[in-house]
């Protein structure tokens, strides 16, 4: 998650961005929407690749070592990490939202599976939103008592 918020801070000029989680317990699901109003992956990435429509510009920012360079230490790998652990180590699901695009990343059996497609509205910005299993995550040490502030 650190990597959707330095995100956030490399291609956003609003300091702004919002989180969204909800968790299923009965399912052993956590569904979370990170969120920001910036250019938005499409914008990003057609500054090095032009030719691509939204939702292929968002498939290629996933892309291993892909990088926009639009900061100096950026290295390409934030976003494919994200969706290797996600699908891989915590059997989820990942959908980004972007401009006119939407991808659903999952994983079927051993491939991974990519459904594009250009949705019916605009989102200024990026919403990311991943569904993780609950049941596959391992906690170092088990927290008691009532949730506090």
């Amino acid at each position: 998650m650190s990597e959707l918020f330095n995100n956030i801070n490399d291609h956003t000029e609003y300091d702004v961005g919002s989180v969204f989680a909800q968790w299923y317990p009965q399912i052993k699901n956590l569904r979370i929407a990170i969120a920001d109003f910036g250019q938005g992956i499409p914008s990003t990435v057609r500054r090095v690749e032009p030719h691509l429509p939204d939702d292929q510009a968002i498939i290629r920012a996933f892309d291993e070592g892909f990088s926009s360079q639009s900061k100096p230490q950026n290295r390409g790998q934030g976003l494919y990490y994200l969706r290797q652990n996600v699908l891989e180590n915590l059997g989820g699901s990942l959908t980004v939202r972007s401009g006119a695009g939407t991808v659903t990343f999952k994983k079927s059996g051993n491939s991974l599976t990519t459904m594009p497609y250009i949705a019916g509205g605009f989102c200024p910005g990026t919403m990311i939103e991943f569904n993780i299993r609950t049941d596959v995550i391992e906690f170092e040490e088990e927290i008691n008592g009532d949730f506090q502030w």
